[in-house]
């Protein structure tokens, strides 16, 4: 068995351990889930929305992102077979990451087909049978109702029919049963009209039906599926910051209240944690137009909220991934008045933050993935100036980061959804303030 294999089956088989499972394809999936924080029963992962972009409420940042912007496109250019406009050819070629790793396969990006819409602000959810949902977004004007299955086996895109309501920074997330749950999100506009609509896809005959909406509206949310086979939908924005939070029962499809945070926020992640608490770190407060450093946990076997170790930096749109070691790694993110090429790492145990090193490249709307060999993928973003297609690798067991190859294209407030086979799927994102791409793109971190 090669070092790489074998350090794949390693990080596998200590997931097993971690989340208490049986069955080997079982802690697979939960291994997916980890790119999310999610930690899911039965099977399946949420799709990896991505860090929430500025759009649940006034931009807090008083427009950070320019009009216009264009990414710099650094080091790690594309060969031959870039992309062209988003109308063009779907080949997008081979980024070459240069020197082999140890078995002689180097990292590189390979562009696949273009999706029909152009997606940001959405959600990719990785499906039981290893396809990829894309649901709603926005295009760079206007929030969308379209939704496709991308077939990483035939690499296809199929139409996957109409959300009854058009929606962006909405959650969504794959219940026990296949179907994918999503909730809330607003429509696009400088209104940000919140929604508390509900719906379920069913991939299996690409139809969409409408469920009991929750009881508040909100967008920009924390949503995470529980190990119990609740939903929690936490905070977000509804014509301001709040603080109440829901949770969904996929068994009876109804929602109960939960008990409210301490604070309002929105722009933050839900992480689970193999205690079988979850994380909601920092985010904002746009009645007191805070940056949150606070911290809170959710105990779901007793529906308490509690405060735990603050940030050291207050942010909004960064990166979360719980790691094979039981830790939760944040990864920039914007703070009120820049990127953020930082990062902090979460230990439950101690209850803790300590310093996750900084990253080559400041970054917000960016994505964070765990993968198979352990390291953890953030790609893409925004620093404050240019939209990004540049990456970089964090490797927990040195808490360091190092410059990956770019990617093909740039992408910030994109998807990013760990494969069955170890690749990674990027797809769409801004690359200026008003304009999304079609563009999509796999990772293969080599091996």
């Amino acid at each position: 068995m090669s070092a790489p294999v074998l350090l794949r089956t390693q990080v596998l088989f200590a997931l097993l351990a971690l989340v208490g499972c049986r069955d080997f394809d079982q802690a697979y999936r939960e291994y997916q889930a980890h790119q999310d924080g999610g930690v899911l029963p039965d099977a399946g992962t949420p799709g990896d929305a991505g860090p929430r972009p500025d759009s649940g409420g006034p931009p807090p940042d008083g427009g950070k992102i320019p009009d216009g912007g264009t990414a710099d496109a650094g080091p790690g250019t594309p060969d031959s077979g870039s992309p062209g406009p988003d109308g063009g050819s779907g080949d997008a070629g081979t980024s070459d990451a240069g020197p082999p790793t140890d078995a002689g396969r180097p990292p590189s990006w390979t562009g696949v087909a273009l999706t029909s819409a152009a997606y940001s602000q959405g959600t990719a959810t990785l499906l039981l049978d290893g396809r990829v949902l894309l649901a709603g977004g926005y295009d760079g004007t206007a929030a969308l109702s379209a939704a496709e299955i991308y077939d990483p086996v035939g690499n296809t895109w199929t139409d996957a029919g109409s959300l009854s309501v058009a929606r962006e920074s909405h959650s969504a997330t794959l219940l026990p049963d296949g179907t994918v749950l999503v909730a809330g999100g607003d429509d696009g506009t400088s209104a940000v009209n919140s929604f508390n609509s509900v719906e379920l896809n069913n991939p299996a005959n690409r139809s969409w039906s409408t469920l009991i909406p929750m009881s508040v509206a909100r967008t920009a949310m924390g949503a995470v599926m529980l190990p119990n086979g609740h939903f929690l939908a936490a905070g977000g924005y509804s014509s301001g910051s709040i603080s109440s939070a829901e949770s969904f029962d996929a068994g009876t499809r109804a929602w109960t209240a939960n008990a409210s945070m301490a604070n309002n926020r929105n722009y933050f992640s839900a992480i689970n944690l193999p205690t079988g608490r979850v994380l909601a770190p920092g985010g904002y407060d746009s009645n007191g137009q805070v940056y949150r450093t606070d911290c809170e946990l959710y105990d779901p076997s007793n529906n308490t909220w509690s405060v735990t170790a603050a940030l050291a930096h207050g942010r909004i749109d960064y990166g979360a991934v719980l790691l094979p070691n039981g830790k939760v790694l944040v990864a920039g993110g914007y703070n009120g008045s820049a990127s953020l090429a930082t990062a902090e790492l979460y230990d439950p145990v101690a209850g803790s933050w300590s310093s996750g090193g900084s990253m080559t490249t400041a970054r917000d709307g960016l994505t964070v993935t765990l993968l198979l060999n352990g390291k953890v993928l953030a790609a893409g973003g925004y620093d404050g100036s240019s939209y990004l297609n540049s990456v970089d690798i964090y490797d927990p067991a040195t808490n360091t980061w190092s410059a990956g190859v770019s990617m093909l294209a740039m992408h910030a407030y994109h998807t990013a959804t760990l494969l069955q086979n170890g690749k990674v799927l990027v797809v769409g994102g801004l690359t200026s303030q008003t304009t999304a791409t079609r563009i999509a793109e796999l990772y293969d971190p080599g091996g």
